[in-house]
C-alpha cells in the first residue's frame, strides 16, 4: 500500500510470465505462461496450451520452489521438470536459479536435479509490449 492506495502486485502487472534459455532436454518448456483464475498452494499459477494440452507454472507446496509440469496432477503432487533451486515468492524473482530434472523419471524434490543459469523467468505484459510498439510507430510515422 503506497500513500492509502492498494499497489498491484507484481503478477498484476504481468499477467504473463516468460521462462526462455533452456535449450537441453527441457526446452519444451520454454514459452510464455498466462496467469490462471486459480490460485495453487495459496500462489498465483500459470498455464500455456500446447497441442492440446497444458503446461502448469506453479508454485511448489512445500519447498516453496517454482515448478513446471505437464499435468494437473503433477501440480497436485508438486511435481515437474523444472524449478527453481530456492524458495520464492514469484517465479520472476531476480536472482533464481532454474534446475531441470536430466532423468526421464519425473520427480518431486529428489533425483537428478541440473543447475542452468540461462534459464530466467520474466514478466511479459502484451498489453504494455503493444502499447509500446504503438507509440514508437506513431511517432516514427509523424516525424
Amino acid at each position: 500500500m503506497v500513500n492509502g492506495a492498494l499497489t498491484p502486485s507484481p503478477v498484476d502487472l504481468f499477467p504473463q510470465v516468460r521462462l526462455k534459455g533452456h535449450v537441453g532436454p527441457r526446452s519444451q518448456f520454454m514459452r510464455e505462461y498466462n496467469r490462471r483464475s486459480d490460485n495453487v498452494n495459496g500462489y498465483p499459477s500459470f498455464h500455456c496450451n500446447v497441442d492440446f494440452s497444458f503446461l502448469f507454472l506453479y508454485r511448489n507446496g512445500k519447498t516453496g520452489c517454482w515448478m513446471v509440469a505437464e499435468e494437473s496432477d503433477q501440480m497436485n503432487n508438486n511435481k515437474g521438470y523444472l524449478r527453481t533451486k530456492s524458495a520464492a515468492e514469484l517465479p520472476t524473482q531476480d536472482g533464481l536459479t532454474w534446475q531441470y530434472q536430466s532423468s526421464s523419471r519425473l520427480r518431486a524434490v529428489t533425483g537428478t536435479w541440473k543447475d542452468d543459469s540461462a534459464i530466467v523467468c520474466i514478466g511479459a505484459n502484451k498489453v504494455i509490449l503493444t502499447l509500446t510498439l504503438s507509440l514508437t510507430l506513431t511517432l516514427a510515422l509523424t516525424r
